[in-house]
């Protein structure tokens, strides 16, 4: 399988660009996407439904997440604290999520993610 095409997989460095949009479908602050890095599926409690709804899409496919308040925290879990993209910004909103890289994680890339996995500080006692 050429490595561009590979798809979405727990343990793999997923590169994604990050666009938000306002409940109409308007465009929201800058045009350009916000990059978003991480390794997916390193959290002691499995993955979140961030995570899952990324899952076997490969580099060019996108998906589309509707972010409330009651939800915001829900979706994102472990990684909410790691997307700046969201800060500030008045839900709700359309978070569209591209995929534009897909590579196996390393070895130490993953001890990385797994270990900054407990610092979340968002009070919600996730960590």
């Amino acid at each position: 399988m050429n490595d561009n095409r590979l798809p979405v997989a727990p343990l793999h460095r997923v590169t994604l660009a990050l666009r938000l949009a306002g409940p109409s479908g308007s465009s929201l602050g800058a045009e350009a996407a916000h990059p978003f890095s991480f390794v997916l599926g390193v959290a002691s409690g499995g993955m979140s439904p961030f995570e899952y709804a990324l899952l076997n899409k490969v580099p060019g496919e996108e998906v589309e997440l509707k972010i409330t308040h009651e939800n915001r925290h829900e979706i994102f879990e472990y990684l909410e604290p790691s997307l700046d993209i969201l800060r500030g910004v008045i839900l709700p909103v359309h978070l569209h999520a591209r995929v534009t890289a897909v590579a196996p994680a390393a070895p130490r890339e993953i001890v990385q993610a797994m270990a900054s996995v407990g610092g979340c500080e968002c009070g919600c006692g996730c960590s």
